[in-house]
């Protein structure tokens, strides 16, 4: 069986928790047909800037997600990706399609079987 598992961090703008994790279910929203567990690790007011949370979530893909359904996902949220890692482990972009989001950073386990494919 198949298992992707990523963490992201997301840097929204809101007002209070509630606010910050609806706008995190509505970004990734269009691979709920994919997650088998999602567990939100951090929610809180990002330090540095005031009506910023960071929210930070884990999600346990099944095996129905694929490469292109996953880059469909990250051509949702943004159009201009930065690849970091010795393995390119690491996808963030502060350039988003989501008014709320100012940037996000999503982190591969290394065993993945979804590659950082955004061209």
């Amino acid at each position: 069986m198949l298992s992707i598992k990523l963490f992201i961090r997301l840097f929204v703008y809101s007002n209070n928790k509630k606010e910050s994790r609806n706008i995190t279910e509505g970004i990734v929203k269009p691979l709920n047909d994919y997650i088998n567990k999602i567990k939100y690790k951090s929610n809180k007011p990002y330090w540095k800037i005031d009506g910023m949370y960071v929210v930070e979530i884990k999600i346990e893909f099944n095996d129905k997600l694929n490469q292109n359904k996953f880059n469909k996902f990250l051509k949702e949220i943004s159009n201009n990706w930065l690849t970091l890692g010795m393995q390119d482990e690491e996808l963030i972009s502060s350039d988003t399609n989501f008014i709320e989001l100012e940037m996000i950073n999503i982190f591969f386990d290394y065993k993945s079987e979804i590659k950082l494919d955004c061209d």
